[in-house]
């Protein structure tokens, strides 16, 4: 049987010891990490329960993609940057680094091969790492992140 990677609020409580109306509140105050699909169900990701309940070896089996983008390949000496940056952050909260994605494109523009790829492939990774939000995207970056079946974090 595959391991989760989500678990219901009920499941997280559970394994957090906590009564799931506390999680519940956490949710609604944007105080945790958490997926909500269309229908409304609330599911709190399994990286994120295992980082809580302080288990570092299922929290290092956390699969992360990394994307970084610069709208010029002037910008090279930008993009190692946020690799650089990226990587370490990665390493520093345990972190599996599955892939990175290195790509010149503008943010303004939504039909990135490069970006394209990192969405199909999911199934793949649990957390993408970008530097900042306009990495990802200049507009709409709460549409990426809430139809995104994977958690989006940002560092900075």
């Amino acid at each position: 049987m595959a391991e989760q990677r989500r678990h219901k609020i009920t499941e997280a409580a559970k394994i957090l010891g906590v009564n799931p109306w506390t999680l519940r509140r956490k949710v609604y105050k944007n105080q945790i990490t958490y997926i909500k699909e269309e229908t409304g169900r609330v599911y709190i990701p399994a990286w994120w329960v295992s980082q809580q309940a302080g288990d570092k070896t299922k929290l290092s089996d956390t699969r992360t993609w990394i994307y970084a983008r610069e709208s010029s390949s002037e910008n090279k000496a930008a993009m190692e940057s946020q690799i650089d940056g990226l990587t370490r952050y990665a390493t520093a909260k345990g972190y599996r680094i599955v892939s990175i994605t290195k790509e010149f494109a503008s943010g303004l523009n939504d039909n990135r091969k490069k970006l394209h790829k990192l969405f199909a492939a999911s199934e793949e990774f649990d957390v993408l790492l970008v530097e900042n939000k306009d990495r990802l995207t200049r507009f709409g970056f709460r549409w990426f992140e809430s139809l995104a079946p994977f958690w989006i974090e940002v560092i900075n």
